[in-house]
């Protein structure tokens, strides 16, 4: 999730945030809830739109959201509503709330829960070093993280955007996993649009032919996509218990693809407290390719176990 905060349209719409998947945006005052869709539509006028708009992103998403049900780890969807494409039918207030109204002349959007403290992402990155926070504030993050995805491959859900640009940050500094419209549900018709950034993808000697996350494709629970979630997760427990993004903010995109294509990991600390559970999710790529009948379906509940055995030695 990427930042474009501060824009509001006319003093009635602020536009939060910008995904792979869509635009957050909300109405000037709205402080509890916002709205994900495609485009931001005011008194039948465009304002902004995803430069690429795939069919059906939403309703996949809601889909989703309603088979994660009610969990302190995932963000809560409200479901979908219909905002006026034309003046004509925009009538009284700018959008019509839970999902009434007609498609015709309206364009869709999926109400959220609204996170007072923005993405995990975020906070990191604009954390100053001398302020990082300690050892067990960290812990008890990834934690959170580790536990919403728990609950996704518990629902037989792979995110496939894994990444704490997708987490957001609740008061206690609580998280909850948000942005779901590229994941893939077992069961249904959806394959998963694989969008993790490059700072979250193995290094290409250790991928063989399970590397390569960008672009389309099916794959679900098997091995590749699985290898790829659990992998991304050792990242995300990387990210927020050394407190900086992988392989450093100072290293460019293009150099951590250099890197990549060195096969270099990230560098761990010492005394990361975390090390032997990162270095388990990064393994899963090489277990997914030499072992026959790799199945990692039960290693992010591993991992959120070890970390609440490490998280518990360091106290609250």
């Amino acid at each position: 999730m990427t930042t474009d905060a501060g824009h509001p349209y006319q003093g009635r719409i602020e536009v939060l945030a910008k995904t792979a998947f869509g635009i957050v945006f909300t109405e000037a005052g709205n402080e509890t809830t916002v709205l994900k869709g495609m485009s931001v539509w005011l008194d039948g006028v465009e304002f902004d739109r995803r430069p690429a708009v795939i069919p059906g992103v939403l309703e996949r998403e809601a889909t989703i959201y309603k088979a994660l049900g009610d969990h302190p780890r995932i963000t809560k969807c409200y479901g979908l509503e219909f905002i006026p494409t034309t003046a004509a039918a925009a009538g009284p207030g700018p959008f019509v709330p839970n999902g009434g109204g007609s498609p015709l002349n309206h364009s869709l959007a999926l109400r959220l829960e609204r996170a007072p403290l923005g993405s995990l992402r975020q906070l990191i990155v604009e954390t100053p070093a001398y302020e990082k926070p300690s050892v067990a504030f960290r812990l008890a993050v990834a934690l959170d993280f580790a536990e919403g995805v728990c609950r996704l491959h518990e629902r037989k859900v792979l995110w496939a955007d894994l990444s704490t640009r997708n987490a957001l940050v609740f008061d206690g500094y609580r998280v909850k996993l948000c942005d779901f419209g590229g994941a893939f549900l077992d069961g249904t018709r959806y394959a998963p649009v694989r969008a993790y950034e490059t700072r979250y993808e193995p290094p290409r000697r250790h991928a063989g032919r399970y590397g390569g996350h960008g672009g389309g494709g099916g794959g679900g629970f098997q091995a590749p996509m699985l290898a790829g979630e659990i992998f991304a997760l050792g990242s995300a427990i990387y990210e927020i218990t050394e407190w900086e993004v992988p392989y450093g903010p100072a290293v460019s995109e293009r150099d951590v693809a250099v890197k990549l294509s060195r096969g270099e990991l990230p560098v761990l600390s010492e005394d990361n407290p975390a090390r032997a559970v990162i270095r388990r999710c990064w393994s899963a790529y090489t277990s997914a390719q030499r072992v026959p009948g790799w199945n990692g379906t039960a290693l992010a509940y591993e991992a959120w176990c070890a970390l609440k055995q490490v998280a518990e030695q360091h106290g609250p």
